[in-house]
């Protein structure tokens, strides 16, 4: 079975779709990484965003979620 991320800014309807269209496996994914790590002096950018963010995906995708 095929797997299509779709990724968008707030606001652009990803969670009516997973609401309002109830014939099509979808779920709403909050990421649990950060793009920022906090320290003294504010903020910087999280340097393994990309590859936590992607681990986090995958693990859904291993349970079978859409």
């Amino acid at each position: 079975m095929r797997t299509i991320i779709i990724s968008a800014f707030p606001g652009m309807g990803k969670s009516y779709s997973v609401e309002h269209l109830p014939q099509y496996k979808m779920i709403d994914f909050d990421s649990p990484v950060s793009p920022w790590i906090k320290t003294n002096e504010g903020r910087i950018p999280n340097p393994s965003f990309e590859q936590e963010y992607i681990e986090a995906l995958n693990k859904l995708k291993s349970q079978g979620s859409y």
